[in-house]
């Protein structure tokens, strides 16, 4: 099934008698909201930034991934996934290290913002 709205995602694979939990990045704040993800001895930190919350064109959702493993600094690798291809991430860079063997850094940032459509001859920009 694909699923093409937020609704249809949750309904697919969410648990009704557990529903998951919702944060908030405020528009403003000091300290923006983190949750701390465990696996074993793996760790992600997740902080939720709302960037640039004041300003409608500029405003985009950042996600900063810190991976630990055994309580020490790690990396971690990162791709995407459209129509059941994998897309790899860091391809062309040089990177100090790898997790499971692909390119990997200390912090991934996962941007959710404006959104536009590319065609094979045009690659995707910065936000």
């Amino acid at each position: 099934m694909t699923v093409t709205t937020l609704e249809e995602y949750i309904a697919t694979y969410g648990d009704p008698d557990q529903p998951w939990p919702v944060v908030e990045a405020a528009q403003q704040t000091e300290r923006w909201p983190a949750i701390i993800v465990k696996a074993g001895d793996k760790v992600a930190v997740l902080h939720l930034i709302n960037v640039a919350a004041d300003d409608p064109d500029k405003q985009h959702l950042c996600i900063d991934v810190r991976s630990f493993v055994a309580g020490r600094a790690a990396r971690a690798g990162v791709f995407g996934m459209e129509s059941g291809r994998r897309l790899v991430g860091f391809a062309d860079a040089e990177v100090a290290g790898t997790s499971h063997r692909w390119p990997a850094t200390q912090m991934v940032a996962v941007l959710v913002g404006a959104q536009a459509e590319t065609t094979p001859s045009e690659p995707a920009g910065r936000p």
